[in-house]
């Protein structure tokens, strides 16, 4: 965005920069458990004896967010399974093993051994690649068990016996010493210690003298969450970007374009990567070096698998629309605002730019800026009916309507609702009775049973579910409006989705219609709402002035 008012507050430096800790739950809150009751799925995992690491199959791989509901003798069992990566290049066939990985840090390093001379020094790291969580449910025999499988990924380097290990030095070692370049240097072992005998044994038979106790210490001393915590750093910084750029650049290539099968395997990448808590910044990093690498005509569907990337592109193109977005014009004298407002809220509220992000935290009066912009807009000769305010809730939305009646306020899911409804006449609904209709109405239709298994899964909240579900009605765009037909209903979700899909062929009412639109308290809308606003803005050339908290992610 040209302007980025990102210290509203002007707080300090060290509070600018301060973040939340970092744990497990930047990948999922069912990691850790809500510090109350519910436990986390890590809670029983303190031993390394109850982890089980092993290289995932490609049917672990496609388990992601499946529901597989089985039946034995005559009960019914539900079994879910949920996979969640920590190193989403795995993921891709053969790929792994070709790319560049990341060098660790010195002290995660531990040393076990080295050559005879001591010139060369011998070192063990741990990675948390990925874990499956398996719940299996019985509840006419009272069974409600949880399984919890963690993989890790186990490297072996070799360093200058006179140097500290840092990046630049630290060589991988197996496929070095036999000469085999497409020897999986990084192991995926069914049991830990098994895996570090056989890479440590490679080793020794080339002459190395190995520290078995210092390895067997290793062993016992890796820690799931402090693993899983050092995962979550790097998806949290830019180093994420370095790191989904050597996975890219392990891909082939043809006349820049990407082969059927890796364009799939790195979308299965960027779909698994769509669970982790990471900045927005961080993904426009990543969303930059992908436009450098991907053929333009591939950007659109690559980035449509991760909502994050979806909202960087449509970010980016909005961004190129701005020399013909609405501005209104500022007369000279400008107008007054109250002097009680900061430097920095006075450049936000007297702003003219067509796109404008402004950033706070909680209680520095970001409401009072959107309510005298308003003014400051009226002032300037600014039509109220001209502005519409979309908020994150109703009363944020009254509130706006009780001071400035003739300004359209609104929430983005009535905005949603009002387009939708112009266009079709469906009864609103919720997932869980939509899903039922299309089983009465349309039991043996397949494309009703994958409809009805998409929304299951968004009720269940599974990680990339909505963007699952947002794919699969462009794909069947057509015959999901002939199914709503048939059962007269939809929900909240699939209007967004359709009116998203279909908005540049859509009517609309007068009430949604306006030049300059201001989005109060962003960071509490869903990624999705965003996205349907910002092409909104697309297709009318709004001028668009974004409130958010300083954590916008």
């Amino acid at each position: 965005m040209p302007v980025d008012l990102t210290q509203i507050a002007n707080p300090t430096a060290a509070t600018a920069s301060a973040g939340p800790k970092l744990t497990p739950k930047f990948f999922s809150s069912s990691l850790t458990g809500n510090g109350q009751n519910a436990r986390g799925w890590l809670s029983n995992m303190a031993d390394p004896e109850h982890v089980h690491p092993k290289h995932p199959s490609r049917e672990d791989c496609d388990m992601v967010r499946r529901t597989v509901r089985q039946t034995q003798g005559g009960d019914s069992t539900c079994v879910r399974r949920l996979p969640l990566y920590f190193v989403p290049a795995a993921r891709l066939n053969g790929h792994a093993n070709n790319m560049e990985w990341m060098v660790p840090a010195a002290d995660k390093l531990s040393n076990v051994g080295c050559t005879s001379s001591q010139s060369i020094q011998y070192y063990l790291d741990f990675n948390a690649h990925s874990i499956i969580m398996e719940e299996t449910e019985n509840k006419a025999q009272g069974v409600h068990e949880k399984r919890l499988t963690i993989f890790y990924r186990i490297g072996l380097w070799a360093l200058d016996g006179r140097k500290t290990p840092k990046e630049g030095d630290l060589i991988p070692v197996l496929g070095r010493l036999t000469h085999q370049p497409n020897e999986v240097t990084f192991k995926f072992a069914e049991d830990v210690t098994k895996a570090v005998e056989s890479m440590l044994s490679v080793v020794e038979k080339h002459g190395a003298h190995i520290d078995w106790d210092a390895a067997y210490d290793a062993i016992a001393n890796v820690s799931a969450y402090e693993t899983i915590t050092d995962a979550a750093v790097l998806w949290n910084s830019d180093e994420a970007a370095k790191h989904v750029e050597r996975m890219v650049d392990a891909l082939t290539f043809t006349s820049g374009r990407l082969t059927n099968t890796d364009a799939k395997d790195l979308m299965l990448m960027l779909c698994a990567m769509e669970a982790y808590n990471m900045p927005l910044h961080v993904y426009m990093t990543i969303y930059d070096m992908l436009n450098s690498k991907i053929h333009a005509d591939d950007m659109l569907t690559v980035c449509k698998v991760n909502l994050n990337l979806l909202l960087a592109n449509t970010m980016t193109e909005l961004e190129k629309m701005k020399p013909n977005l609405n501005q209104f014009s500022i007369p000279d004298p400008a107008p007054m605002i109250d002097p009680k407002y900061t430097r920095e809220q006075t450049q936000a509220i007297t702003s003219n730019e067509p796109l404008i992000l402004t950033q706070a935290a909680a209680g520095t009066g970001k409401s009072s800026v959107v309510l005298e912009r308003l003014q400051f807009m009226s002032a300037c000769g600014v039509t109220p009916e001209d502005v519409t305010v979309l908020s994150f809730t109703n009363a944020a939305a009254d509130h706006i309507t009780e001071l400035n009646p003739n300004v359209n306020s609104m929430t983005i899911a009535k905005m949603v609702h009002l387009i939708y409804s112009e266009n079709y006449n469906h009864r609103l609904s919720t997932l869980e009775t939509v899903r039922n209709a299309l089983s009465i109405y349309l039991p043996k239709d397949p494309i009703a049973y994958v409809l009805r298994q998409r929304m299951f899964s968004v009720i269940k909240n599974d990680t990339g579910a909505f963007t699952e579900l947002n794919l699969f009605v462009e794909q069947n765009f057509d015959k999901v409006i002939e199914m709503l037909d048939r059962i007269g209903q939809t929900t909240l979700e699939l209007e967004i989705i359709v009116t998203y899909q279909n908005l540049d062929k859509m009517t609309e009412p007068d009430a949604v219609s306006c030049k300059h639109l201001i989005i109060d308290e962003v960071q509490d809308c869903s990624i999705f709402e965003f996205i349907f606003a910002l092409d909104y803005i697309r297709k009318h050339k709004n001028s668009m002035f974004i409130v958010g908290g300083s954590s916008l992610t």
